[in-house]
């Protein structure tokens, strides 16, 4: 079974595909070309043999035809497994969807992304390495503009550090907590629930003595969230299989 963890931060990709090309350019210097639309696609990267390959999350840079695509995989913990199926999610989704793609690991775990930042051997000399995002790279998001400006990243950097300094926490939170309120009813929901899974207890104790954020983490607030968060997140898997679209535009 998933953990929340783990669906969260893919919550962040399916919510707003087009963060995928944040993660490439903004946090690994990856230049996604110039697109017009980002589309979740069918996660299944089969091969017509009895082997289900199926990535985590796959998003496909479109400009009339898809320009690049990028597979987002939420890794918490070592699994060498994943050294033989990253490669093949790379080629297959490369060879179906006829354009670049790119295998980015994301994880709030130092240890994990030091595993996964490998060269992966195929055979004959080559081999093949994913991206990795992990929490050394992912910025303390404590500016509550630019937690406005990318709610998702303001999400994920309370993944990654919401657990350490108390201080750095807490701010985050807040930051986090503050440009949730501007996103509609569903996602809010989603996000709110996450942030308070994603924070120590300490850090949200000290981000409720804040004026306007008393009542974040009540238990009635926690109630109120926490409705249709469940069918939301399926929801949004299975329409992030048949399309998922978003606009938007490289920066």
């Amino acid at each position: 079974m998933p953990s929340l963890l783990h669906e969260g931060v893919l919550e962040l990709v399916r919510k707003q595909p087009t963060f995928a090309a944040g993660l490439l350019g903004q946090l690994l210097d990856v230049p996604v070309p110039q697109f017009t639309r980002a589309r979740l696609a069918d996660t299944a990267l089969n091969q017509p043999v009895p082997v289900e390959f199926r990535a985590d999350a796959v998003v496909v840079f479109e400009a009339d035809a898809p320009v690049f695509g990028a597979i987002i995989e939420a890794q918490l913990r070592p699994d060498d497994e994943k050294l033989y199926s990253w490669p093949h999610y790379a080629t297959s989704a490369r060879a179906h969807h006829r354009c670049p793609f790119a295998v980015v690991v994301v994880t709030p775990d130092a240890r994990t992304a030091l595993w996964a930042d490998q060269r992966i051997a195929l055979g004959g000399g080559n081999h093949y390495r994913p991206l990795v995002v992990g929490p050394n790279d992912i910025p303390r998001v404590t500016d509550r503009d630019e937690a406005s400006r990318q709610p998702e990243l303001a999400m994920l950097s309370a993944m990654a550090h919401g657990q350490g300094d108390v201080s750095t926490a807490s701010a985050i939170g807040a930051a986090a907590a503050h440009a949730i309120r501007q996103l509609p009813d569903d996602q809010r929901r989603v996000y709110s629930i996450l942030l308070e899974a994603a924070l120590s207890a300490s850090a949200r104790k000290v981000m409720t003595m804040e004026s306007g954020l008393e009542k974040f983490f009540t238990e009635e607030h926690r109630r109120s969230q926490a409705e249709g968060v469940a069918e939301g997140m399926a929801k949004g898997k299975i329409e992030g299989k048949i399309e998922g679209k978003a606009e938007g535009k490289a920066e």
